[in-house]
């Protein structure tokens, strides 16, 4: 029975890592999809992430609602995903 809880605990710890090395590709291919003026493809990536809290993620979002990139221009939503970020320290997010 030891071996066999050992082996789920195993287990969660190995999704709880590919988890966190999904979500880092995942803001690097939502930064990659800006840089590429795919805009709607940024924000798909970018939400979810944002949502989490990944303050970079919240920053790009900001970016994109505040330049009307992918979506409707909005002040107020940019606003508030620089203000998540900066509560974190983003520095980018800091100077917008």
């Amino acid at each position: 029975m030891h071996a066999f809880r050992r082996l789920l605990i195993g287990l969660g710890v190995a999704f709880a890592a590919s988890l966190c090395v999904a979500q880092a590709t995942s803001y690097d291919e939502a930064l990659a999809a800006y840089r590429q003026d795919d805009f709607v493809r940024a924000r798909a990536l970018a939400e979810p992430l944002a949502a989490a809290g990944d303050h970079d993620a919240q920053t790009l979002l900001g970016v994109l609602y505040w330049r009307g990139r992918g979506v409707e221009r909005d002040d107020a939503v940019a606003f508030a995903w620089f203000s998540k970020a900066a509560a974190q320290s983003d520095a980018e997010a800091l100077s917008y």
